[in-house]
């Protein structure tokens, strides 16, 4: 950076900074990029990464800002996700659900959202909300678990390793008896067998 600065690389010392700790050097680092007008396409993620600097920092109005001006680019679900967090830390309920539920409504397993919802339902006392988003969590998480494996037994499969990947699928059916590719891939293995 020195000798060559571009905004590239003080996006990513930015991350790594963030992810060490030293979120003061993140914030400078990351408030450099904006200096490139050319390399605007890197402003949602400089935004991003002071937004998470600030939320650690407990700054909370500026790690707002700086979410919703990535956000303003595109709309992204752990961007969603990363405001209603910050709502959250903030007691704004509301609107800490409101983010968190958008987050969802783009990605379905978001599984990181559900358990705020569930922890902010619980706070308030919202027994009916908390019972319906709990029974959605664990739909997510048992799918989730049942694709993973159902992507390990597919590798296994790949790898001529049958007997490991009969397991995987036994495993993804427990889970999700519904599931017709996990049936279809065991009739593979039985029929490779």
């Amino acid at each position: 950076i020195k000798t060559n600065p571009n905004p590239r690389a003080y996006l990513l010392l930015g991350f790594i900074y963030n992810e060490t700790q030293k979120f003061d050097k993140a914030v400078e680092l990351l408030n450099k990029v904006f200096e490139y007008k050319s390399m605007e396409r890197l402003f949602p993620l400089a935004h991003n990464g002071l937004g998470f600097s600030y939320l650690k920092k407990g700054n909370f109005k500026t790690a707002l800002y700086h979410f919703k001006k990535s956000l303003s680019y595109a709309e992204d679900p752990d961007i969603l996700y990363n405001i209603g967090v910050v709502y959250s830390q903030m007691s704004d309920y509301k609107n800490a659900v409101h983010y968190l539920k958008k987050a969802i409504s783009i990605k379905n397993n978001y599984l990181p959202a559900y358990i705020n919802l569930i922890e902010i339902y619980r706070r308030l006392g919202y027994k009916d909300k908390l019972a319906e988003i709990e029974n959605e969590y664990r739909q997510k998480l048992d799918n989730s678990q049942s694709e993973g494996h159902f992507n390990t037994a597919v590798k296994l499969y790949i790898d001529g390793k049958l007997d490991e990947a009969f397991e995987e699928f036994k495993k993804s059916l427990e889970i999700n008896p519904y599931s017709p590719a996990a049936h279809t891939n065991l009739g593979f293995i039985y029929y490779d067998k």
